[in-house]
């Protein structure tokens, strides 16, 4: 048994004739002699006392205990004093040394406590002016704050080292300081403190009362039956002279913090009444009178006219999936301040029942487990930090658990406990100087042990979880062995409850280890980052119309339109249909930026370690679709974008984004180094270098609908892994002018540890002029996998595609072929919809509009290729006679086919199954045939190689601007100023500047072409005037 040496002499424990004394119930059954009993056999010793009767010890005889090695027993006498009772109660106690006498962890925990006390402690037995004139004036200075928290912090935890160790020196120095606050605040006005105005201690009422009010109130509790034991004083500095303790100004004080609290709250409905909720709570229990204390809690329980919320509303404002409706940083804290409240209310009135009827509170918070990747990364939308240890909340369930005999919660509780701390090597705490709400001694005085027979379990995480709070839509499809690595998840969505974040349709992508597509996070509130990017949209993975970036009003619930969930499967806490596919189509109405936007997402697994997202984004103006930009962050050190052919997308340098319009911040001017391309309809594949982890994510981007596309950085993305958090953010960005529905953004990304994709090729499904859906090829461990995606804009859409053999009726649906070894596995999956019919077999949804059909051909089925199947492109003859002109032919499907060209006296024919070019063509036109081997499919084109020209056009001086007009020529277009290349742009008309003397020369893509060039001779039209004369 571990030995603990106490200091100073015991003390009697003779309660003043006037103590009040009320009774409460700790729920157990456990009497005083059943209790003595336990004592004997500590280990295994349960507390709870409802059938003690409370008493007045005024009148009887208290033992008086000795100094001893060990932490003395509970005496049976103090089984009946009514303090401490707030966070905890001498029936309590002996548990509470048990744990100290026996484990490890509750041993340190009260050796902090000491180290943390003892020093001033044992120098206050001499000198009690020591720290007491170490306290600021009252009322003080902002600046008072740090000061202030110290000394009431050490003063409580020394007067939780009195109800542990009976030692009376402790009492001494945290008596004589609560003497010291008691007294000065008792005169203090009793008014509304307001973050910038006065306050009691420091110029913050507000924040006073979420760190300091509470701890007063418990040291007034801990040690309550020493000062008011008439045989103890305590020594006040203002006349250096000891007193008895003035109780009745101890209640005026305890009175009037519950006053200010009830009055200063800075926002209504909000968490601020959760966060200040304890300052009340605790000091209004500390009144004596039971009227007039039942009275207070009143108030404090179900109030109307006070700027306090009731904490029946607080109790109510939990979601349905039992969690503060906020970020996760302030759901986490405010939510765990409640759980506090519960175990003390509940203590303190059990025939409220208030435990029982809000056990979903308890639920919520281990569903937490749902904002987590499977990295231990938070999801990061909003103002949310990127600490998600909730340690502290589990031990206070379990707690509250093991008093209530909730056997369900005592399991889960005990399982995340035990597997977070395998997770941190063990369970090691720490006693801190809490800076806002005062937790920490709570791990010993709430703490449990878990016994090494415990078993830890991975905390249960939903395939959907919906945070209609913030709305959000959460996916997962963990069916690997290896989550961390290869488990896929994403969030979309996105309101005001993400703190004011303008974020519209919002997406964050993890993959291979880490959230890859992410979240730019918060940043200091007030900076120009924080106001102008890191709430704007551009700082978030979503679209952006017209250039528009508004928000609402003042009122931070309406400053931003809502996302609202359309569809999903599977749905919130349900289950899976399937091991490969899942779908959400979320919807907002931007008011603000009169628009509308439904995007659907998807997770695709293709086998246990690879897999992609679905990503289609439809937009529109509700005036004039002038413009819209798609957006997609991804940690990483550089991005690179290139065609299907794998040459680069061309880029210059870009000013699109270095402005915002008049009354609209988006954001996007905080993006640096911005490359921009003209406009192209062709496929574009981008991938995300990851390098500290050599990972990537692999965009692909079907062609058909025009785009410019720009590569830029953008500022740190807060919490990244690796280092990541300290790099700028690669961005991507797809500009599309005109409406954005029809043709809307679609992208598939794949994380990787390669960047050879297993996407293979992406192509859009086009239905009467409308996007429809994306067929991906992908080719893994060698299968050939076709999804045919079919995503449409309402729930009762038919669309018949013959060439595919396929009809679909609903929103959201899949057919996919996984070829290999001469069979095909068929899955036809309807995520939302009502059926589904491919090359003769039918898949009929249930009464829930889902379904799922698998089965196996014997062969290996090939679709039947569309007109789309091709992307032919030409390259002209570079220079005049060189006959260099180039076919490029590129199949989606790999098969084997024949090309035939002819034209210009030029006949050729050659085999190829995914990739042909042909070289060394005249200028001219030519007909191009393509056939299929075994098939009767044939494809006939006219193409044209257009003829070379040499490099013309105009150069223009006008002062120091010289402005460059292409006529004819090869792009890009390089300019050199004496001699060193200042631009290459693919633009035919643009400027640069000059100065007098620079030689200006133009060269196009071939040198055959020729150069432009100019002497930059600024003085060639400058006149003397007027002409001198003969005078």
């Amino acid at each position: 048994m571990r030995k603990f040496l106490l200091f100073s002499l015991a003390m009697s424990f003779c309660v003043s004739l006037n103590a009040q004394i009320f009774t409460q119930d700790f729920s157990t059954s456990t009497t005083v002699s059943d209790y003595v009993s336990a004592s004997s056999n500590r280990t295994s010793f349960t507390t709870s006392i409802d059938s003690i009767a409370i008493k007045d010890l005024a009148n009887s005889t208290a033992t008086t205990i000795e100094p001893s090695d060990n932490l003395p027993d509970t005496p049976a006498e103090y089984l009946t004093l009514k303090h401490p009772f707030i966070w905890a109660s001498y029936p309590e106690r002996q548990k509470i040394v048990d744990n100290i006498h026996n484990y490890t962890w509750a041993s340190s925990l009260y050796d902090q406590l000491k180290a943390r006390v003892d020093a001033k402690k044992n120098d206050h037995i001499t000198n009690p002016e020591a720290v007491l004139k170490t306290i600021p004036a009252i009322p003080g200075l902002y600046s008072d704050r740090t000061d202030h928290t110290d000394i009431v912090g050490n003063m409580t935890e020394a007067a939780i080292l009195y109800y542990l160790t009976n030692d009376a020196t402790y009492a001494q120095y945290a008596a004589d300081i609560l003497n010291h606050y008691m007294k000065y605040i008792a005169v203090q006005p009793v008014q509304k403190y307001q973050e910038g105005t006065d306050g009691l201690m420091f110029d913050d009422g507000w924040l006073e009362s979420r760190t300091l009010f509470p701890r007063l109130a418990l040291t007034y509790d801990f040690l309550y039956n020493y000062v008011n034991n008439a045989s103890n004083t305590v020594y006040d500095y203002e006349t250096k002279t000891r007193k008895l303790f003035d109780d009745a100004v101890a209640q005026t004080t305890v009175t009037n913090l519950a006053d200010i609290v009830f009055m200063s709250i800075r926002a209504r409905q909000s968490n601020h009444s959760v966060l200040a909720g304890n300052g009340a709570l605790f000091n209004l229990l500390m009144i004596a009178d039971d009227t007039k204390r039942n009275q207070y809690f009143d108030r404090f329980y179900n109030n109307t006219n006070e700027s306090f919320d009731a904490y029946t509303w607080t109790l109510g404002n939990f979601t349905e999936n039992g969690v503060w409706p906020e970020t996760f940083s302030y759901s986490k804290g405010s939510h765990g301040l409640v759980i506090q409240s519960l175990n003390v209310i509940d203590r303190y009135n059990p025939s409220l029942n208030i435990l029982n009827n809000h056990l979903k509170i308890l639920e919520g918070f281990i569903g937490y487990a749902n904002w987590f990747y499977p990295s231990d990364e938070l999801m990061r939308f909003g103002d949310t930090g990127t600490e998600g240890d909730m340690t502290d909340e589990y031990r206070w369930i379990l707690r509250v658990a093991l008093r209530k005999n909730l056997t369900d919660i005592k399991k889960l509780a005990t399982q995340n406990l035990k597997y977070y701390y395998n997770q941190n090597g063990g369970y090691n705490p720490q006693i801190i100087t809490d800076r806002l709400e005062f937790n920490s001694p709570l791990q010993l005085l709430w703490g449990e042990n878990l016994d090494t027979s415990e078993i830890a379990v991975t905390p249960k995480v939903e395939n959907t979880y919906n945070l209609i709070h913030a709305g959000l839509l959460v996916q997962r499809n963990y069916n690997t062995p290896d989550i961390k690595n290869h488990g896929l998840m994403y969030y979309s969505g996105g309101s005001a409850y993400v703190h004011t974040h303008s974020t519209g349709i919002d997406l964050e992508l993890y993959g291979e280890g880490q959230v890859t597509g992410a979240e730019s996070g918060s940043s200091s509130y007030g900076t120009d980052e924080h106001e102008n990017y890191r709430v704007r949209h551009a700082s978030h993975n979503t679209v952006i119309v017209n250039g528009s970036g508004k928000r609402g009003g003042n009122n931070w619930l309406t400053k931003v339109a809502s996302v609202d969930l359309i569809a999903c499967e599977p749905k919130s806490y349900g289950t899976s249909i399937s091991n490969d596919f899942s779908f959400s189509t979320q919807y907002i109405d931007d008011s603000f930026n009169d628009c509308q936007q439904q995007r659907t997402n998807s997770i695709i697994r293709t086998s246990e370690t690879t897999g992609y997202y679905f990503d289609i984004l439809r937009s529109k103006s509700k005036t004039t679709n002038k413009f819209h930009d798609y957006i997609y962050h991804n940690i990483g050190d550089a991005v690179s974008l290139k065609f299907v052919d794998n040459s680069n997308v061309p880029l210059n340098a870009s000013t699109k984004y270095a402005t915002d319009q008049v009354g609209d911040v988006t954001g996007w001017t905080f993006f640096e180094n911005v490359n921009s391309s003209t406009a192209t309809n062709q496929g574009v594949n981008a991938s995300f270098a990851i390098n500290a982890v050599n990972k990537f994510m692999n965009v692909s981007i079907p062609a058909g609908i025009e785009r410019e596309y720009t590569t830029a950085l953008a500022p740190y993305t807060k919490g990244a892994l690796n280092g990541y958090d300290k790099k700028k953010t690669p961005v991507i960005t797809m500009r599309k002018n005109g409406e954005a529905w029809n043709e809307p953004f679609v992208a598939i990304y794949e994380p990787s540890n390669s960047q050879q994709s297993t996407v293979k090729s992406t192509s859009n499904i086009v239905k009467n002029n409308k996007v429809v859906g994306v067929k991906v090829i992908s080719e893994v461990n060698g299968a050939k996998i076709t999804d045919i995606i079919l995503a449409n804009d309402d729930d009762n859409i038919a669309i018949n595609l013959k060439e595919l053999k396929l009809e679909f009726n609903g929103r959201f649906g899949i057919v996919r072929t996984n070829v290999k070894d001469g069979k095909t596995n068929v899955s036809l999956y309807i995520g939302k919809g009502q059926k589904l019919v491919f090359d003769g077999h039918t898949l009929n949804a249930n009464n829930e509009e889902k379904g799922l059909l698998e089965y196996t051909l014997d062969y290996e089925y090939q679709f039947k290729l569309g007109t789309d199947n091709f992307n032919i492109k030409t390259i002209g003859e570079t220079c005049i006679d060189k006959k260099n002109g180039n076919v490029k032919i590129e199949a989606d499907e790999t098969r084997n086919y024949t090309a035939t060209l002819k034209g210009n006296n030029f006949n050729y024919t050659d085999n190829f199954t995914s990739i042909l070019n042909i070289d060394n063509l005249s200028p001219g036109a030519y007909d191009l045939c393509i056939t299929v081997e075994g098939d009767t499919f044939e494809q006939c084109y006219k193409v044209s190689i257009a003829e070379a020209s040499n490099l013309s056009g105009k150069i223009l001086v006008d002062k120091k601007t010289a402005s460059i007009s292409i006529a004819e020529g090869t792009a890009p277009y390089t300019v050199l100023k004496n001699g060193k290349t200042i631009l290459e742009t693919y633009q035919t008309d643009f400027s640069v500047e000059i100065n007098h003397g620079d030689q200006l020369q133009i060269q196009s893509k071939s040198a055959c072409q020729g150069v432009l060039s100019k002497s930059i001779d600024l003085l060639e039209n400058v006149r003397v005037y007027p002409n001198p004369t003969n005078g």
